[in-house]
């Protein structure tokens, strides 16, 4: 028999096939890819816990706060803002976002007239103690005031107020002096007109006077010309 490991040729044979299966295993370890790293998790959150101990499924949170958190309810909800109202345009053209009761915007109201109050003043003035009477068509006095000869006139300066009448006939007064003295008297309309802007203007027009001098002489002064239109130039010249 032939000993494998004496005979050249086997000898040979031998160390090559141990060269080979060394490399082999130097091959194998060579190759051999390191252990994958382990994926990271991509699940997303099933519950949530806000910061008072509330759990709830994250779609849930409103502000921070789960439902059954009663701070939730102290918390509103992200929302958008409001959209700002158009802005309104008065008669006069002037703009803002909202017009007042009148439909004009705030502070751009025209100023009308609120009230107005229109009286006959009836004057008479100078020396003496005159008997007086005054009045309209529809409406005479006689005021008493115990001084003069007779006991029936006035102290001057004296003066009287009658609301006025469109309709009238006339306004008049008529002051006689008792024995001496010098008069003058006259017949006002007073028109006082107030505006819805806080101002308010009066004015006196002028409708008649007379004048008298010494013994019995009667003072005279009459208007009856109709309807004046004073009031209509008072609210005009007041700016309302």
């Amino acid at each position: 028999m032939i000993n494998p490991f004496t005979h050249p040729g086997h000898a040979r044979l031998a160390a090559a096939l141990g060269v080979l299966a060394m490399s082999g295993m130097l091959a194998a370890c060579g190759s051999s890819s390191p252990p994958e790293a382990a994926a990271q998790s991509t699940a997303v959150p099933t519950s949530y816990t806000d910061a008072n101990g509330y759990s709830c499924d994250p779609g849930q949170v409103t502000s921070g706060y789960c439902p059954d958190d009663p701070a939730a309810a102290a918390s509103p909800a992200d929302t958008l803002p409001a959209a700002a109202s158009p802005d309104q345009t008065d008669p006069d053209g002037n703009t803002c976002p909202s017009l007042d009761q009148a439909g004009y915007c705030p502070g751009d109201d025209p100023v009308t007239m609120t009230k107005q109050t229109d009286k006959i003043v009836f004057k008479v003035w100078g020396s003496g103690y005159p008997s007086v009477q005054y009045g309209s068509d529809s409406d005479t006095s006689n005021p008493q005031g115990g001084y003069g000869p007779l006991g029936d006139g006035v102290a001057l300066p004296w003066s009287a107020p009658m609301t006025y009448d469109s309709s009238a006939l006339y306004y008049a007064v008529s002051a006689q002096l008792e024995g001496y003295g010098n008069i003058r008297d006259s017949v006002t309309e007073v028109v006082t007109t107030y505006c819805s802007n806080g101002h308010h203007k009066t004015e006196s027009f002028p409708l008649a006077s007379g004048h008298a001098s010494g013994g019995y002489a009667i003072a005279q002064a009459e208007y009856a010309d109709g309807d004046t239109g004073n009031a209509t130039q008072a609210e005009s010249d007041a700016g309302c």
